[in-house]
């Protein structure tokens, strides 16, 4: 019997272990904004990128984004619906040869998101040209890109093409495409070209500042499995260590009862004998 359970036990163990990147795998964002804001304060773009998860995703969940090469980090963290609520947090940034990989936490809301500086915005006079390939390296349900007009700016061509045009509180035009399913390793051309004054105002008064939760004028509406993966192994290790534990001593007890047997044998073979 004890033998049956030490393999059932170690059978347990196992399949816990095996079956751990399929109970937990990673949860999916059920969209991914990519927002470019030219000119915004300085002649670079800032780049918005915002993770949104179900609501009934678990928390906390580890969230990874991909930034191109050779931008800037400025802010990192969780969306609550008001900028004086929103939490910053620490990320990590890792090369990963073609980009950077940006990984930080959320553990109070199920959207996140990454705001860098990028040098990528071409100017010829008052042309000027945005131009990129982007290369989804993780999994989103929809891939939303947006690209925000700056003051002043006219003859706007986006690709892919816009499918709405929404305005913030402040007169701001954003223009956004339909979703898009953009599976991972799938790269889609993102281009923007407009014409604007030479020396005009890079922002209107009422804009905030870059760094300090970003939004578009909508928004982005939107224990850990590991823990319980661990505490799966402990209760089966646990058991194996009782099993193991209670067969010594069952063998011990039996050792102690044959000891007995022989010696309670050997006196009355004595007592014959005497």
């Amino acid at each position: 019997m004890i033998k049956k359970l030490l393999v059932f036990s170690f059978a347990l163990l196992i399949g816990a272990i095996a079956l751990q990147p399929l109970a937990f795998a990673a949860p999916v964002p059920d969209k991914f904004y990519l927002r470019a804001w030219p000119e915004y304060q300085t002649g670079q773009v800032s780049l918005l990128e915002t993770v949104v998860y179900p609501q009934t995703t678990p928390l906390p969940i580890e969230v990874k984004i991909a930034m191109p090469e050779g931008a800037t980090v400025n802010w990192a963290g969780e969306m609550l619906g008001q900028v004086s609520q929103d939490i910053q947090a620490q990320p990590t940034v890792v090369h990963k040869g073609t980009y950077d990989e940006v990984t930080f936490a959320l553990t109070k809301s199920r959207t996140g998101q990454v705001e860098t500086t990028w040098s990528a915005l071409q100017i010829n006079g008052n042309d000027r040209a945005l131009n990129f390939i982007w290369t989804q390296q993780y999994p989103a349900n929809q891939t939303i890109f947006e690209f925000r007009e700056p003051s002043q700016a006219s003859d706007i061509k986006m690709m892919p093409p816009a499918a709405t045009v929404n305005t913030s509180s402040d007169g701001s035009k954003f223009y956004e495409t339909a979703p898009i399913n953009l599976p991972v390793g799938k790269t889609q051309t993102y281009r923007v070209t407009y014409r604007r004054p030479v020396k005009g105002p890079s922002e209107n008064a009422q804009q905030s500042q870059p760094g300090s939760q970003q939004q578009s004028p909508q928004g982005a509406q939107p224990s850990g499995p590991s823990t319980a993966t661990s505490i799966l192994v402990m209760l089966v290790a646990g058991l194996i260590v009782f099993m193991i534990y209670a067969q010594k001593s069952n063998q011990r007890r039996l050792m102690s009862e044959i000891d007995g047997d022989t010696d309670n044998t050997a006196n009355a073979a004595d007592t014959d004998g005497a």
